[in-house]
């Protein structure tokens, strides 16, 4: 990754699978343990004013159209939003 770039919410959603996946699994006796740590964890997300107005203005550069800002937050949440219910389907 070169300087200035950002992690993808995609790419950080796939190694967090990776380790709940591979690398958990060996710290718990059984699935059943794993879940129940899972559930009784608190789990932070954190978003930089850079994440937000470099892929707005990515957005605005690729698609060749000034977007409202207003309607880039409230895209921006409808995928976090789906992105996290789909993982922790997958999860459970």
């Amino acid at each position: 990754m070169s300087k200035g770039e950002c992690l993808s919410l995609d790419k950080q959603i796939e190694y967090f699978t990776s380790t709940v996946t591979n690398d958990l699994p060996r710290n718990f006796r059984s699935k059943l343990k794993l879940s129940h740590y899972l559930s009784k964890s608190i789990f932070l997300l954190s978003i930089g004013s850079n994440d937000y107005i470099l892929n707005y203005f990515k957005q605005e550069m690729e698609t060749n159209q000034n977007g409202n800002p207003e309607e880039f937050a409230d895209y921006l949440l409808e995928q976090l939003g789906s992105k996290i219910k789909v993982n922790l389907c997958l999860m459970t």
